[in-house]
């Protein structure tokens, strides 16, 4: 991929560790370590910064991904560490992705209330018929196109209601998007708009600022609305920890729970409710993912099962586990195609990813299967490394 800028934009200045206003795109550049003229490169030359690619959905779809130039990375980066990560700090704990030093576990966790009952009971054991907290109202809801329906304007008012002028506001909400043609991005599906409106801007997924804007205009516009909502009908039922309403959102997945196992129409009210928020703000609720479980089902979030305790689905590990095994025993060759994947090395990056999840919810599973996943690499390795001479 050859990027459209000539060599002299990769200068960068150092600056001082101090704090200023940032009133011009001149006080922007110095205050990010670049210069002013590569700022605006980067303003006017967005489709030659991006490499734009494709990645299939499990719904058969296609996910647009934005590689960024070098030059945008760095910037970007720049841009996510000065002036992203120290807005970070008004996010609360409801917020658990794209975040230093938190995870899906941290997300999951806030959704399993304490149980004297559950908690006492041995391992391998099942625990005696209780009231339990744990097997309450569990609801599951997901964003439609959260990235890219991610607007430029709400970029802008974001910074502005943080005190940056209208113009620093503006082009730090240009840096960070892309324009996206593509009318079902505007919320409603039947598009009467003009040609020019379909080219919206909206937050690119791939470049390193995306995850962190995103969180930080979605905790304005919806989280914050919504935790007062459930924090209302805690009060009007009387509802107190561990049986109370909560509220989570990592990335476009929103769950929430309540310690008592109410009626199904109290629950699917509640889904129309947090959808009305939700649409207010003007993004969109994926309403074919939407799920109200009873105490009686497996519940799964974000790929953790949380009935009584923290566990990996049994069916996800076995098939984790096989596959890890045949390629300890057949080598990664054999089992690539298999595994539906294009390549060994794609084998072996999605087997590290499974694996270190496994391990941050059952470490003594994931560890067995690290062992036998560096056996199988190490193997593959020696065999298709040439031998030094």
């Amino acid at each position: 991929m050859t990027y459209g800028f000539h060599e002299s934009v990769f200068e960068t200045i150092t600056i001082p560790n101090t704090e200023f206003p940032l009133y011009d795109d001149c006080t922007l550049a110095f205050f990010l370590g670049f210069r002013n003229k590569t700022l605006w490169h980067l303003l006017h030359n967005k489709e030659n910064n991006y490499r734009v690619f494709h990645i299939p959905k499990s719904n058969g779809r296609k996910r647009v991904i934005h590689a960024p130039s070098p030059i945008m990375q760095s910037v970007l980066h720049s841009v996510h560490a000065r002036i992203l990560l120290p807005m970070e700090s008004k996010l609360g704990d409801h917020v658990t992705a794209y975040r230093p030093n938190r995870s899906i576990m941290d997300a999951v966790a806030r959704h399993i209330p304490e149980c004297p009952t559950c908690d006492s009971v041995p391992k391998g054991e099942v625990a005696k018929k209780h009231d339990c907290p744990r097997k309450g109202a569990y609801i599951k809801m997901d964003l439609k196109d959260f990235f890219p329906n991610t607007r430029r304007a709400w970029i802008r008012h974001l910074f502005q209601d943080e005190g940056y002028s209208h113009h620093v506001s503006g082009l730090l909400a240009n840096l960070m998007t892309v324009p996206f043609v593509n009318p079902r991005g505007v919320p409603g599906d039947n598009y009467k708009g003009t040609p020019r409106q379909k080219f919206l801007a909206g937050v690119p997924q791939g470049a390193p600022t995306s995850g962190a804007i995103c969180n930080l205009v979605a905790n304005t516009r919806i989280d914050t609305p919504l935790l007062a909502y459930f924090e209302k009908k805690n009060a009007e039922g009387g509802l107190q920890a561990p049986w109370d309403w909560r509220y989570s959102r990592y990335a476009d997945d929103l769950t929430i729970t309540c310690g008592k196992d109410l009626p199904l129409g109290e629950k699917k009210q509640v889904v129309r409710d947090v959808t009305e928020i939700v649409e207010r703000a003007r993004y969109r609720v994926n309403r074919s993912k939407t799920k109200i479980t009873s105490a009686f089902y497996r519940r799964k979030m974000l790929g953790v099962v949380m009935n009584q305790k923290l566990n990996i689905a049994y069916d996800e590990y076995l098939r984790i586990r096989a596959i890890v095994h045949n390629c300890m025993v057949n080598g990664v060759d054999t089992q690539y195609a298999r595994a539906g994947k294009e390549s060994p090395e794609k084998l072996i990056q999605f087997l590290r990813g499974k694996v270190s999840f496994i391990s941050s919810v059952h470490p003594g599973k994931g560890e067995k299967l690290k062992s036998e996943l560096d056996v199988a690499i190490q193997n593959w390795k020696e065999k298709n490394d040439p031998p030094q001479h």
